[in-house]
């Protein structure tokens, strides 16, 4: 009984690292479900794409983020503003972005439904409500090299029990945030 238990968690584990580590590469109209509720969709195709986005990239993008849907109320968006920019795999940005941007090519325009355990989770943040389902809309400008990653941003000084949201630290409610 205890091996049956403890294969059932090392499957279980494996599965999440998978999920987290793959890359995303999407043909124009594919749609993905990374987990339940998770879904990537490719709007738009490069035509080029000679690079895809990897962990320790810095992705400029622009993007819109709604509630619920497609058509739901907008929260955010960068358009007509300064380019939103990150490095992949710093856990600078919320959880469903880190893995939703995985594989995405310069020209791509994905989209990025985001269950709450993916985005701002039971606490919500601004005008976000508690437990919301988040949809992005992401144009990808550019790649570029970023610096080594180190594991939870430990180089920057950060604190892996604590959630880093828009450049404000909250508590995690669970190490899924993370």
């Amino acid at each position: 009984m205890v091996t049956k238990t403890f294969f059932t968690f090392f499957i279980v584990l494996l599965s999440q690292v998978y999920t987290e580590e793959e890359s995303h590469f999407l043909e124009q109209g594919e749609e993905r479900e990374v987990d339940t509720g998770f879904t990537i969709s490719c709007r738009k195709k490069s035509e080029d794409c000679p690079r895809q986005a990897k962990k320790g990239d810095i992705l400029r993008l622009h993007y819109e983020g709604r509630l619920d849907n497609e058509n739901g109320v907008m929260f955010e968006t960068s358009k007509g503003k300064r380019e939103f920019s990150f490095q992949l795999g710093s856990h600078q940005v919320i959880r469903g972005y880190e893995i939703g941007m995985l594989g995405a090519c310069v020209g791509e325009t994905r989209v990025l439904t985001l269950p709450p355990h993916y985005a701002y989770g039971s606490k919500g943040i601004g005008s976000i409500p508690p437990n919301s389902t988040l949809h992005f809309t992401v144009e990808l400008i550019n790649i570029q090299d970023g610096p080594p990653l180190t594991e939870y941003g430990e180089e920057l000084g950060l604190n892996p029990e604590i959630c880093y949201q828009r450049g404000k630290v909250t508590q995690c409610e669970s190490k899924d945030e993370l």
